[in-house]
């Protein structure tokens, strides 16, 4: 109870691609919201959000959680990330405080100002952009960043290693592909599946969109989860990796 669902139509967005509408959400909330708390819709929520909801930031403050792709080095980089990321500068302490903007805390009038600045600087240089708003508003506000403990954006493929069971996440994070709502996959199984089950049963048009597929298609995704998970548990599930993201936790606000 106590949602409501605001509608749009497109044309409020203006030239802003349809995937930086978040960039909208103080001039279209409702306006007795003072506060804002952002997340993309590949995402789960497992526990209570109370205390990021009660979170108070100062004024100007964003609040966030580290983009996995920032705890890298170069030479595990994506190529084009780097060569898109050098320009912004995009390396040592300004990397350590790049957050993914699938979640986000802010105030109102925070983000307000924002989302203005952050928009007029994407569309004026769309191109330099590897990864559209989450780029532009680390680069223009990455100093202004709070830090979250991983569990309140959490990467889903990371359930594939033991090393960060112990994390707890409130929020589940769909980062790449496949999507739950595509059917059961390799590292999140069953239980993440069981919701869009749901809702296509309860409204049948949205059926097409979580059917999933036969079993050799399962069974040919699991073997490619499989070896990806193969190929970076080498810097994913061991070593230096998991001890950096312990201690980014521990250094955050909401560890627990």
């Amino acid at each position: 109870g106590g949602v409501r669902f605001a509608l749009h139509r497109p044309e409020v967005r203006g030239q802003l691609p349809v995937h930086m509408a978040r960039f909208l959400l103080a001039d279209l909330a409702d306006p007795s919201y003072r506060d804002i708390l952002y997340l993309d819709g590949d995402t789960q929520i497992t526990g209570s959000l109370d205390p990021l909801l009660r979170l108070q930031l100062g004024e100007g403050e964003i609040a966030g959680v580290r983009d996995p792709l920032s705890f890298l080095d170069d030479a595990r980089l994506p190529p084009l990330t780097l060569e898109k990321w050098q320009p912004l500068g995009f390396e040592g302490p300004a990397r350590a405080r790049y957050i993914n903007a699938g979640m986000i805390r802010a105030s109102r009038a925070t983000w307000a100002d924002v989302s203005r600045e952050c928009a007029q600087l994407y569309l004026a240089a769309p191109g330099r952009f590897r990864y559209f708003d989450q780029d532009v508003l680390n680069w223009r506000y990455g100093n202004q960043v709070v830090h979250l403990a991983q569990r309140w954006n959490f990467p889903a493929y990371l359930h594939a290693y033991r090393a960060y069971r112990a994390i707890d996440p409130v929020i589940v994070h769909f980062m790449s592909v496949p999507k739950p709502w595509t059917g059961m996959a390799l590292p999140w199984g069953r239980r993440f599946v069981e919701p869009y089950r749901a809702l296509a049963a309860a409204y049948p048009a949205l059926a097409p969109n979580s059917s999933g597929s036969g079993p050799l298609e399962r069974m040919r995704r699991d073997l490619r989860q499989r070896e990806k998970q193969y190929l970076t548990f080498g810097y994913w599930g061991k070593g230096r990796m998991p001890a950096g993201i312990a201690a980014a936790d521990a250094a955050s606000l909401l560890p627990r």
